[in-house]
């Protein structure tokens, strides 16, 4: 729907958006990241090119962050960018509980053409400490079946293609334990 041959593919940190890197088409891309998570599922594919960003490591967060992370980031263009968010308070915006991890996600969206918010329905209407982007700053939204009609109609108001899709299913493969993310983003 999204990804084309040849794209430069941003991948936040969070287990939403571990799971769409799992779900990637097997094409040649690109993958820019902060995530551990995601860069040992990226690796996995010999398709994908894969730029870590460097910085501290923040193990709540399971990213790395900082000004290293910044810095390598102001230098990159990304295409399109997969968003995580811990809250999505409406009309204010999108927050997580890592100020670190904040700074990451606001130059990301800063580096990025397009930007898709991926998280659950369970997140709209909680804020958290570090607010990071605005509703202005996305473009999509992907969420699961269970949004409210009301939120669903205030997001649009911005602007903002919504997209449903239902939860994945659960997996217990042990070589997923290389490249779980228990930080619910």
């Amino acid at each position: 729907l999204f990804i084309k041959e040849g794209d430069v593919i941003g991948i936040d940190s969070g287990s939403t958006t571990l799971e769409i890197v799992r779900n990637l088409p097997d094409i040649p891309l690109t993958i820019v990241t902060h995530s551990m998570a995601a860069a040992n599922a990226v690796a996995q594919n010999k398709l994908y090119s894969l730029i870590v960003l460097g910085g501290v490591l923040q193990r709540g967060a399971n990213c790395f962050c900082g000004p290293q992370a910044i810095s390598a980031l102001q230098t990159l263009y990304i295409n399109k960018l997969f968003l995580s968010a811990s809250g999505l308070l409406l009309p204010h915006g999108l927050s997580c509980d890592n100020l670190l991890d904040a700074e990451v996600k606001q130059v990301l969206i800063s580096s990025s053409r397009q930007v898709i918010l991926c998280m659950d329905s369970s997140k709209i209407g909680k804020a958290y400490l570090a607010r990071f982007a605005t509703l202005d700053d996305l473009d999509t939204l992907i969420t699961d079946n269970d949004i409210s009609d009301e939120s669903r109609e205030a997001i649009e108001q911005h602007h903002i293609q919504v997209i449903t899709a239902p939860p994945p299913v659960p997996t217990s493969l042990p070589e997923l334990d290389l490249t779980r993310d228990d930080v619910a983003v």
